[in-house]
């Protein structure tokens, strides 16, 4: 593989960890639950970690992109570490076989299933080969200016795609619909109940119209 080829890796690594970084920003709350829900050790389960997180992914995401050698170096090791952690965290939601809500990309959770696990692993080969690149001298942002050949601007194009439609399957089934013979039941239960308390307010309403026309009447029906 060319180094110019190669160039796309940290391209779409850095270009993931910003999305999701940006996307979690001041999303403590959420930041927690997403932690807790994957199974992640209650000794990382904790306000502060949700807060540092996504800091964590812009900062990697932004190494990647514009530090030269060596320095990019430490930015590729965090991005494959934390790229790993997600996929074993992942993987091993899958294998429990019960839905998992993932914060991945912020406040529009996901359901963790079989093509999340496939979405990371390719992150977390593309990771690696983001790793391999930091072997070139300049930084990714620096080459991406200075003239890709077509064979680049394919892979770079190819491989963003692939991954972006790994992410949006992701979220195709992040809100199950209440479609379903439960959902109809609890909906007709729901008529009726409006429709019971409806009849019992048009005879409270009879009632008082017959007291206010006849008090006598009333008294003696009592």
């Amino acid at each position: 593989m060319s180094p110019l080829t190669l160039l796309a890796a940290p391209l779409v690594v850095a270009g993931v960890f910003l999305l999701s970084g940006v996307a979690k920003l001041g999303d403590v709350s959420d930041g927690v639950r997403g932690l807790r829900e994957m199974g992640v050790p209650d000794v990382f389960v904790r306000d502060w970690v949700a807060r540092a997180h996504p800091i964590a992914e812009i900062i990697i995401a932004l190494g990647l992109l514009v530090l030269p050698t060596p320095w990019r170096v430490v930015a590729g090791v965090a991005a494959v570490g934390l790229m790993a952690a997600y996929t074993v965290l992942v993987i091993a939601a899958v294998r429990r076989a019960r839905e998992v809500n993932c914060n991945c990309f912020g406040r529009r959770s996901e359901v963790v299933n079989r093509a999340t696990a496939v979405r990371n692993l390719a992150l977390l080969a593309l990771a690696l080969a983001a790793l391999v690149d930091c072997r070139e001298a300049s930084a990714p942002v620096v080459r991406v200016f200075s003239g890709l050949d077509p064979l680049a601007w394919t892979a770079i194009l190819a491989v963003t795609a692939g991954v972006g439609w790994l992410i949006g399957r992701g979220y195709a089934a992040s809100a199950p619909r209440p479609d379903g013979p439960a959902a109809a039941a609890a909906g007709l239960g729901s008529a009726l109940t409006r429709g019971d308390e409806g009849e019992a307010d048009e005879a409270d309403e009879r009632r008082g119209r017959r007291s206010a026309a006849d008090p006598g009447r009333d008294v003696a029906f009592r």
